[in-house]
């Protein structure tokens, strides 16, 4: 993991047009669950054929804006598949797969085929239709005129355009696959899903086709197979996502020795148990997939954190620098740096706006392993540090770390035991060691995952001592554990799109909180071993404790651009 020769995935132009498909992509996603509650609440009571036809004209007639509205979301369903068959062509065209690109023009071709006639259908029903439904609401004899029109705007919409649509999907499936180096058509969870999405939508073609010209009525089976191959039909967004970002974030991340992962080797989420939930960590290391959720808004989060145990110890740098990815490198003092492990629970964990309301939520547990980033006047603020790994022991938090955060692309550890012998005594700035001495006990236990491993024994003291090294680097205990604290930024390599990112939080730590501490046991694995510390010499390890604080998230974005190498 050598920092300094990681290059930037592909060029500008390459990193543009992949960001223009993953936007297509969130687009496509968005809108087609928009237009499934639509359909269900404001289109169904004027579109199922189940229903009286007097019924159907009636709602339509006294509802018309209610009507149109309904349809909104399915003419820009329509412009999503466009939006997608075209910047998938101009992704294609910067690569070098010439059957990928073809896959993506006939996907093109099949889209047009299928949405031109399928809007002038749609267009037709929130125009004219509506004055028929009008007369036919007015006059019986107008009912069957009204059906009729309907049954021929079905055809034309649900046979046609499902048909079609169909063959759309699997070219732009064939074209991504082919693009990620993926032979076959059905391998894998991702090819097996389109097949079990395809098989939907042709039999629910196939169902509304009896229905529009035999005179089936298999109202509850279209109803079944619309809803799961729509649902299906968004889970493929997620598929394409995830075979755009292998294409794109390892195409030319091949340099250090990573096997064409960049420095997301550090993160690489392995799941601690096995069973139908370990799924979970194919999706969660997705890089296509964080990039399409990226497009979420920012939760802003809120933490009432208890028993923060610091422990710290300094390693060379030229070890350090070696984890770090390009282009950040590590902050230097005299030939070492410092590498922190902070390990704490959470209270009331929640979003922000919701005050008192956070307590009805779960707190996990949590651990960061940390290296504190080099401060560059330009680019890198001094409160930069890179989290080399971080861990939790709740899956719903590790899910939203992963999805909706990029400075903490946490991994689930089987469990964290973290707790305090005695009651926790009051603190002040006068008199920070007030109450009897405590023992702080934490075992991390990853099990077959990838998260750190962790037993450490930590005893509050009275003594603010320095060990040789750290005193060399440190005029005194206090500016020591400042440093080693006021770190309100971590930062994170996003090669794929040649940027550093970063992750912004306050933790307003006042000195006098602070508790002496020295480690009698500490045993750590799971890390690259360059960054372990010394089991035979405890006294060089910094320790320290922070009884209770609150912590707040408050935005991520892009700290700089990677120049291109």
């Amino acid at each position: 993991m050598n920092g300094g020769v990681h290059p930037v995935a592909g060029t500008s132009q390459e990193r543009q047009r992949y960001q223009w498909l993953i936007w297509a992509l969130a687009f496509f996603l968005v809108v087609h669950l928009v237009a499934l509650g639509t359909m269900a609440l404001m289109v169904q009571p004027g579109f199922d054929v189940a229903l009286p036809a007097t019924d159907r004209a009636a709602y339509v007639a006294r509802h018309p804006w209610i009507w149109r509205l309904g349809w909104l979301p399915w003419q820009l369903s329509a412009l999503s598949d466009v939006f997608i068959s075209v910047t998938l062509i101009l992704w294609l065209r910067t690569r070098s797969n010439r059957l990928a690109l073809k896959w993506a023009l006939a996907g093109l071709a099949f889209n047009l085929a299928a949405s031109i006639p399928e809007q002038v259908g749609e267009w037709r029903l929130i125009t004219s239709h509506i004055d028929t439904a009008a007369r036919a609401s007015q006059s019986a004899s107008n009912l069957e005129l009204f059906g009729q029109e309907q049954n021929s705007l079905l055809s034309v919409i649900g046979v046609w355009g499902g048909f079609v649509y169909l063959f759309m999907t699997l070219a732009w499936h064939r074209a991504l696959r082919l693009g990620a180096g993926i032979e076959g058509w059905w391998s894998g969870f991702s090819g097996k899903l389109v097949g079990f999405l395809s098989l939907a939508l042709f039999i629910l073609t196939v169902l509304t086709a009896g229905q529009v010209w035999l005179d089936w009525e298999p109202t509850l089976a279209i109803t079944v197979f619309a809803g799961v191959g729509f649902l299906a039909v968004c889970l493929w967004a997620f598929v394409a996502a995830d075979l755009a970002g292998r294409l794109h974030h390892f195409y030319s991340l091949t340099a250090g020795g990573l096997a064409g992962r960049g420095s997301d080797i550090a993160h690489h989420l392995v799941w601690p148990t096995t069973g139908p939930v370990s799924l979970l960590a194919g999706v969660l290391n997705s890089r296509g997939v964080r990039d399409m959720t990226r497009v979420m808004p920012f939760a802003r989060l809120r933490s009432d954190i208890r028993d923060v145990v610091y422990l710290n110890w300094l390693i060379p740098t030229e070890q350090a620098q070696t984890v770090l990815p390009y282009p950040l490198a590590c902050d230097d003092l005299d030939g070492y740096t410092p590498v922190s492990v902070l390990t704490y629970n959470h209270g009331s964990f929640g979003p922000r706006f919701l005050g008192p309301f956070r307590k009805v939520f779960p707190s996990p547990n949590q651990t960061n392993w940390r290296l504190y980033v080099q401060p560059d006047d330009s680019r890198t603020a001094q409160d930069s540090i890179y989290f080399f790994s971080t861990a939790l022991d709740s899956t719903p938090h590790v899910l939203g770390s992963r999805l909706g955060s990029d400075g903490l692309p946490a991994h689930r550890v089987k469990t964290i035991e973290h707790t305090r012998t005695g009651e926790l005594g009051p603190t002040n700035k006068s008199n920070p060691i007030n109450g009897p001495m405590q023992t702080i006990r934490t075992v991390i236990d990853p099990g077959r995952g990838s998260g750190p491993r962790l037993l450490a024994t930590t005893v509050e003291s009275q003594a603010k001592a320095l060990s040789p090294a750290w005193a060399e680097r440190f005029t005194n205990w206090d500016s020591a554990v400042s440093y080693l604290v006021e770190q309100n930024a971590s930062v994170v390599v996003d090669q794929g799109a040649g940027v550093v990112r970063e992750s912004l939080i306050t933790i307003p730590v006042q000195m006098g909180q602070v508790r002496p501490a020295r480690v009698t046991e500490l045993k750590a694995s799971g890390i690259p071993a360059c960054l372990l510390p010394n089991a035979a010499d405890l006294s060089s390890v910094l320790a320290f404790v922070l009884p209770e604080v609150t912590l707040d998230s408050i935005r991520e974005g892009v700290r700089y651009t990677i120049p291109d190498n």
